[in-house]
């Protein structure tokens, strides 16, 4: 009998559970083309120049110069991120054949807030990506000796970059993974992954590019998914993750009839 009782309470628990789970997309397929795609960020607009499924995509124009405040994507979570819970955050990224990617030291690809600043990845000069928990980057250094050197990004080709976030503030009990194109590229289950008491406010991809952008460009973003919900699918180690989505790539620019103009930025 207890055994039966101690089965239909967890049964209720796991049902509840999943009840509030959560997922957010952005396939950006419903905004006029050249209309600004985030609120807060108005070098993010629609564009059909390139895309990874259906027949738009987010353009993120970066100026010369400029540290890309206004030039990104982000989603506040539902409340209640906290110490125990799981997010999955996965979206496919183009960059031109002539992207430039000197930044100095760093440009920011994807983050998450975690109470003592930010965790995620970032790319270096060469299009090299590096990770970071700056909740203990200390720790996080000596756990990862590939920090430095997680993946690189291509030009000219959509590829899907996802990461797993297990928030915790004890040693061993958090988890922070990367994957780029499907494949698990860093793992780490020993640093803290949030602050004690934070609750996570949201994510971003883009959004700030240290030392100022080379030259006035744009990268573009597709198929964006956060979700609490446990995904279906599992990587070749077995661990839950989204995975890479089904797309119709267009890797050539869909030709305007007249070349875009950068948005003033005065």
């Amino acid at each position: 009998m207890k055994k039966t009782v101690l089965a239909f309470t967890y049964a209720i628990f796991f049902i509840a559970s999943q009840s509030h789970a959560w997922t957010k997309t952005l396939d950006f397929e419903n905004g006029s083309v050249g209309a600004q795609a985030f609120s807060i960020y108005t070098n993010t607009s629609y564009s059909k120049d390139y895309f990874h499924s259906g027949s738009q995509a987010s353009k993120i124009f970066y100026p010369a110069g400029g540290e890309g405040e206004t030039s990104g994507g982000n989603y506040r979570y539902p409340p209640g991120i906290s110490n125990g819970s799981e997010v999955w955050f996965r979206a496919y990224f183009y960059f031109p054949s002539d992207f430039d990617f000197r930044a100095s030291p760093v440009s920011k690809l994807m983050r998450s807030k975690n109470g003592a600043g930010h965790m995620g990845i970032t790319w270096y000069s060469d299009g090299t990506v590096g990770a970071a928990n700056e909740l203990d980057m200390s720790a996080f250094v000596r756990t990862n000796p590939n920090w430095e050197n997680v993946f690189k990004l291509s030009k000219g080709k959509w590829q899907a970059v996802e990461m797993y976030f297990k928030f915790s503030p004890a040693a061993g009990s958090g988890i922070f993974r990367v994957w780029h194109d499907g494949k698990l590229v860093l793992e780490d289950t020993k640093t803290p992954t949030i602050a004690s008491g934070y609750q996570v406010p949201g994510s971003f991809y883009g959004a700030y590019w240290n030392g100022g952008a080379p030259k006035n460009q744009s990268m573009y973003v597709d198929d964006v998914v956060w979700t609490s919900d446990t995904p279906a699918n599992r990587d070749a180690q077995g661990n839950a993750y989204i995975g890479l989505g089904k797309g119709n790539s267009s890797s050539t620019p869909v030709l305007a009839d007249s070349p875009p103009v950068a948005p003033n930025l005065r």
